[in-house]
């Protein structure tokens, strides 16, 4: 059998994956566990390495960066399901998380462990099944995802952030948050049409589809989430006054806000989204659209096996 393999993206975390490669190396090494290392060098290629993992019947395939690996494995993974292979012949999929955000892996286990925890965690080999969501718009390809697509608001806080050097961690996205409140003020008229449900039309600042339950490393956006649950929950925000906009800021953070009466919460398997004008969007942390106006969400009918 071909060994596990760990994909490093050596940018991820603003230096933190390179310098966590040689630990990772020697952990593996003491344990006399076999692994094969590789790098990522440009976009996509965690995608790719994944498709071949997926191809030629590892074990196991790691991240060791943040959402924006996970979410290029998991891509290369469910691509290799779209061409025809079967689902359950998966790698088991893991991460060490060593990005900014680690929202993804917010949803297993403790972020402060230490690398010898997150590499003992992949060796024991103990899985969970986890959902893995699909978003198409009008503008782009498709992609899949498996913590989150956040639009509006929450998609300009990640493009802010990427602009805030030297900062490591949560830190770089409160400031982001308060600048975009300061100079994004957009609340397009949408449509949303949900899944068993009524469809309706509001104009809206954010719109949060997540699978997971974090943002931004720091913002709760749907308290109570469950990654395997068959569901996403949505999180809308209707138009608020700036006022409105900073005092929400600690509710998220504190995922207190449910039950606010300019937030709306549900859950649905499905979901379409038009705009009257051009939405932004993230997924999983990484920017997908500043120009799509249509959105579809879906579940997929297979799971991942998350190593955890």
């Amino acid at each position: 059998m071909p060994n596990p393999r760990i994909i490093v993206n050596p940018i991820a975390g603003r230096g933190r994956a390179i310098e966590a490669q040689d630990q990772i190396q020697k952990i593996y090494a003491r344990e006399g566990q076999p692994m094969d290392m590789l790098f990522t060098t440009r976009p996509l290629d965690a995608t790719q390495r994944a498709y071949e993992a997926a191809r030629d019947g590892v074990p196991y395939v790691v991240g060791a960066g943040g959402d924006g690996t996970a979410n290029e494995i998991i891509n290369g993974l469910a691509r290799w399901v779209r061409d025809g292979g079967d689902p359950s012949r998966l790698p088991r999929f893991g991460v060490i998380p060593v990005g900014t955000g680690n929202d993804y892996a917010y949803n297993f286990f403790p972020l402060n462990g230490s690398l010898e925890e997150h590499c003992g965690r992949l060796m024991r080999g103990q899985t969970r099944p986890v959902d893995v969501g699909l978003v198409e718009s009008d503008a782009e390809d498709p992609l899949f995802f498996v913590n989150g697509v956040g639009l509006g608001f929450d998609a300009v806080v990640n493009i802010e952030s990427r602009k805030i050097k030297h900062v490591r961690g949560a830190a770089v996205y409160v400031p982001a948050v308060l600048k975009t409140i300061l100079f994004y003020f957009r609340a397009p008229r949408c449509r949303i049409t949900l899944t068993d449900q009524a469809p309706f039309e509001d104009n809206l600042m954010m719109i949060s589809v997540m699978n997971g339950v974090r943002f931004g490393a720091t913002f709760i956006m749907t308290p109570g989430s469950k990654i395997d649950d068959r569901v996403f929950n949505f999180c809308f925000v209707q138009r608020c006054s700036r006022p409105q906009m900073f005092a929400l800021v600690p509710q998220f953070m504190k995922g207190t806000h449910p039950g606010h009466p300019k937030i709306r919460l549900t859950t649905a398997r499905q979901a379409t989204l038009e705009a009257n004008e051009p939405l932004p969007s993230h997924v999983d942390g990484e920017i997908y659209s500043v120009r799509a106006r249509r959105y579809t969400f879906s579940i997929l009918p297979w799971q991942l096996q998350m190593l955890c």
